[in-house]
């Protein structure tokens, strides 16, 4: 990287404090983490104050050494990023989030933002072009236990003919990634002023694929983690001269946030500078498509639910949802989702269609790792209840010593469920993902 031709940038962006800028960079990044609402009950005591879930933490533990990380009870995350989470709770007042679009969604923080927000009818399509990324997201979106999305993996130029089909997009755009600086020291080597201006076209490029799929009235999230204006608010301001036609909606932040609001001659976002508050590098801005923006009717759906389903989890939760077969798998997703399918696998390639629950065994169905990260009510199964060090055995997909009985067993952690695990003739089988185990020996030895 030629680190001079960013610093010589930063001068004349930030003429008056581009020292402390530059110095911020130099300090330990901020660990923060986002709980997950449906999971964690009571107190969480939240302090970032733009994520109605969202903590900072005064140090970095090892979160892969804590079960709950795994569960799925909170997901570690920038706060700048969780930013989302306010601008998405001040817009559902006024549009429909029925159906909404992560585009560049691994590896899932921002898909998870969108499931705390969604109805039980509503759904997100998460979509992720790289294969093992893709494969990442899945876990995270399995592992946040609301089955309300569709993952797929598809290019943004996939997007052009799907008219008119999203309420809400997030197109949170690959860029220059001057924002990860602090964070990860190899982002300073990949830069350069040609892989910047590369950015800004490719992100003109993906903005041109997707704007077509944006309802009239529709509202897309841009946002990048750099600091770069020609992928920022000048991108937007080439777009609207190219004659796209939106309008960019001002969002109510407190003066205490020390979030820098950006105004162009046609266009406001909301800049996050590592000097100024505590975070990482973050640029957003919400684009209201010009036209009438009609909401969309709640369809009466039918539910069908596999009644095998029915011994373990509420009838609650299952309401507005429908299990569906899926190479050679039992899923959970929202009727209405499903209802759509047809529509949606004939265009995009479908990855994972809600939560997986079971997976046939011949006549049989045996239970999943998404079906006990959905028992919130812990029913149907025998309960065992392991400590931290029996928990992080079980994560790691090693021997348990437990003396239990023949058939199929809950494990739980803390009150959460953990996992399933099978005893036939007193040989005990661990049924945790081989993909999801923790594979450092370090921490409960």
């Amino acid at each position: 990287m030629r680190f001079s031709d960013f610093e010589n940038r930063i001068q004349k962006q930030f003429p008056s404090d581009w020292q402390e800028f530059l110095a911020s960079l130099e300090k330990e990044p901020i660990t923060s983490i986002r709980y997950n609402p449906r999971k964690v009950k009571g107190e969480i005591n939240a302090n970032i104050p733009w994520a109605l879930n969202g903590k900072y933490l005064d140090e970095r533990p090892i979160f892969t050494f804590d079960p709950l990380f795994h569960l799925g009870d909170y997901y570690v995350q920038e706060s700048s990023s969780m930013f989302i989470d306010y601008i998405l709770s001040q817009i559902k007042n006024e549009i429909s989030l029925n159906k909404v679009l992560d585009l560049c969604a691994a590896p899932g923080g921002k898909s998870t933002i969108v499931l705390d927000h969604l109805e039980s009818h509503q759904f997100l399509i998460s979509n992720e072009l790289i294969s093992q990324r893709n494969l990442v997201l899945r876990e995270n979106l399995t592992k946040w236990g609301y089955p309300n999305f569709l993952i797929i993996e598809n290019k943004p130029a996939d997007f052009k003919s799907f008219n008119q089909y999203f309420d809400c997009i997030l197109l949170d755009a690959p860029c220059s990634g001057e924002g990860l600086f602090r964070k990860d020291k190899n982002a300073r080597d990949e830069w350069s002023l040609g892989v910047a201006n590369m950015c800004s076209e490719r992100q003109y490029d993906i903005f041109k694929s997707i704007w077509s799929s944006l309802k009239e009235g529709g509202i897309m999230i841009y946002s990048t983690c750099t600091y770069n204006p020609d992928e920022n608010e000048l991108l937007l301001e080439k777009l609207l001269s190219d004659g796209f036609l939106f309008e960019t909606i001002e969002i109510e932040i407190k003066d205490e946030w020390n979030i820098d609001t950006i105004y162009t001659q046609n266009t406001t976002g909301y800049r996050f500078l590592p000097h100024k508050m505590k975070g990482e590098g973050f640029f957003c801005s919400v684009l209201r498509k010009k036209g009438h923006y009609i909401s969309p009717l709640k369809k009466p759906t039918k539910d069908h639910i596999n009644p095998w389903l029915l011994q373990y989890l509420d009838s609650n939760l299952l309401k507005g949802h429908s299990s569906y077969k899926f190479k050679n798998s039992l899923f959970l997703a929202p009727s209405n989702l499903l209802d759509e399918l047809p529509l949606l696998s004939n265009q995009f390639y479908v990855k994972q269609i809600g939560i997986e629950v079971g997976r046939y065994k011949g006549v049989e169905i045996e239970p999943q790792q998404g079906l006990a990260l959905l028992m919130h009510e812990k029913k149907g199964l025998p309960l065992v209840d392991l400590n931290l060090e029996q928990a992080l055995v079980y994560l790691s997909l090693e021997e348990l010593n437990l003396n239990l009985s023949d058939g199929l067993h809950l494990l739980t952690y803390e009150n959460q469920t953990l996992g399933f695990a099978k005893v036939e003739k007193s040989k005990f089988f661990n049924l945790y993902p081989s993909g999801w185990k923790i594979r450092s020996k370090l921490g409960y030895k």
